[in-house]
């Protein structure tokens, strides 16, 4: 009987470290792992790629260990809404770039039946290839907000390229970036595509290299920067309903920093909306 039992208790334990591998609702990434496995703590994948073709609708959080992933290709972030992209380092230790592609991710929700959201959180694009964008958000034919969080998050690339280029769906479907940069530099420009008022760009603790392009319609979007790192005249496109509001702003020019004013905003822009400075 006591053999039995033993036997049955062996069997239990083997059962219960496959459940804790399967760790419900996350994939798992590792430089030392293998594309066969199936995304598990103790079995993590080896590229973003395969992780990212593992989500669904119930596993969605994605795990990332600390090293160089060089894709194959540029990536496609999946439809499903919620999805998580999680360096387990920080910003310089978890680096993703694409071999190939015109940028290194593509965000494309297409049709949503609410707002859709994903995040991005400790991780650092690496788009230095040139003729290459970091972060391409293409929001047309969605329908509904498209939110983009992103914490701890930089960007190598050329000021020539975008680190972050939004294609924007139109009027009632408005584009939402909430970044927090931990003074992360960003090296490529920005182009927000602005066209609905609801439109947002929040950003706290990120050093920007490059220009900030609004777009040229003119919407009642806010853009809001708090203890940030800018050109000096660094803004461009938008219209006099945009509002822009900088809190604790520095300006670069030829490596000469000022305190941000109006006219970084608005000498090279339309933007005429209320610049505050807290």
């Amino acid at each position: 009987m006591a053999v039995e039992r033993f036997s049955e208790l062996v069997g239990k334990k083997i059962t219960l470290t496959g459940v804790m591998d399967m760790d419900i609702g996350s994939i798992y990434v590792s430089p030392g792992g293998n594309d066969t496995f199936g995304g598990g703590k103790i079995s993590p994948v080896k590229t973003i790629t395969k992780a990212l073709s593992l989500v669904t609708s119930t596993r969605k959080k994605i795990h990332v260990e600390a090293g160089e992933y060089a894709e194959v290709a540029g990536l496609t972030w999946p439809t499903v809404s919620g999805v998580m992209l999680i360096g387990e380092g920080n910003r310089f230790e978890t680096v993703i770039s694409a071999l190939t592609g015109d940028q290194v991710l593509e965000m494309a929700p297409g049709a949503q039946s609410g707002t859709w959201e994903a995040t991005m959180q400790n991780i650092h694009l690496d788009h230095d290839t040139s003729g290459q964008d970091g972060l391409l958000l293409t929001h047309t034919s969605v329908g509904k907000k498209m939110n983009v969080y992103l914490g701890n998050v930089g960007m190598d690339g050329d000021s020539s390229d975008f680190s972050i280029l939004v294609v924007h769906g139109g009027s009632g479907n408005a584009v939402r970036i909430y970044w927090n940069g931990d003074n992360g530099t960003v090296e490529g420009a920005i182009d927000l595509d602005s066209e609905d008022g609801g439109d947002r760009f929040h950003v706290t603790n990120v050093k920007f290299a490059a220009n900030i392009d609004v777009g040229a319609a003119n919407t009642t979007q806010t853009i809001r920067l708090f203890n940030c790192q800018i050109l000096h005249q660094g803004f461009s496109g938008g219209g006099a309903s945009g509002v822009v509001v900088l809190g604790g702003c520095w300006s670069e020019t030829g490596g000469t920093y000022a305190k941000a004013d109006d006219t970084d905003v608005t000498a090279n822009s339309s933007l005429t909306g209320p610049t505050t400075f807290p």
